[in-house]
């Protein structure tokens, strides 16, 4: 994964045990392979509680990431803030929207996560919502890539896609899952309700065990012989096409 010069850096244990403790915007943790103490345990932990990636990672690429002494742990800070579910649902209550959010299961590369931050802060997504696991970093190339529109986009950290699905669909809200291998086609659906769009990675998609927990699978309708399309580009097509329904019965 790469990362710009511009995204800030954190290490040593007792800083980064610092930034936790004082709920600084922490994008990843990565601790050396091996290290076990009690200081990296309480890091851990702290991270799990509050939704932070954490991984292990080899001493060589520690000192990748920076020059000084990390003491096998090495911390990435936000560049957005992260917000709960429950704030992008509420955000969009108030406004008196039907919420659309966008779900990112597995996305891992940060052109992609911009791309779609960038088509959905422009059509009218209320948020999105990333793996803290198996998900993109939102580095700078992300907010780059998403010409800065993910810095006001609101975006959460779900530990769960499968119990963020579940609790979407508690409440009310339906969720379409983007899979080519099925006969129903967006264009054909009721989208002008509360929407979720999930979005699988960019080789697999979607996992079959997700898919059966959404309320329906959708495709995007090709020309004969095309195969797919990138998961951003897919992305905007799906959003817009909820844009598009919303406007017309506000007509």
């Amino acid at each position: 994964m790469n990362h710009s010069t511009k995204d800030q850096v954190i290490y040593g244990v007792h800083p980064i045990a610092e930034a936790l403790d004082s709920n600084t915007g922490i994008e990843k943790v990565f601790i050396r392979q091996g290290l076990n103490t009690g200081a990296v345990r309480s890091i851990i932990n702290d991270c799990r509680d509050k939704n932070i990636p954490c991984v292990y990672t080899p001493n060589q690429r520690l000192n990748q990431m920076t020059k000084g002494n990390h003491q096998g742990v090495v911390a990435y800070l936000s560049h957005v803030h992260y917000v709960t579910l429950d704030d992008i649902i509420h955000a969009a209550q108030q406004k008196g929207e039907h919420p659309l959010i966008i779900v990112c299961d597995g996305i891992t590369d940060v052109r992609n996560v911009g791309a779609i931050a960038r088509s959905a802060y422009c059509m009218g997504a209320h948020g999105m919502v990333m793996p803290v696991k198996s998900g993109a970093m939102i580095n700078e190339e992300a907010v780059k890539t998403s010409a800065g529109t993910i810095l006001k986009l609101p975006v959460c950290r779900e530990k769960s896609v499968m119990k963020c699905i579940e609790q979407l669909k508690l409440i009310g809200i339906r969720v379409l899952g983007a899979d080519m291998n099925t006969r129903s086609e967006i264009h054909r659906e009721e989208l002008n309700i509360p929407l979720a769009l999930l979005l699988g990675d960019e080789g697999s998609g979607v996992s079959d065990v997700i898919l059966k927990a959404c309320d329906q699978v959708v495709k995007i309708p090709m020309s004969s012989g095309a195969e797919s399309l990138n998961v951003s580009v897919a992305a905007g097509i799906m959003i817009y096409e909820v844009m598009k329904q919303r406007i017309l019965n506000m007509q």
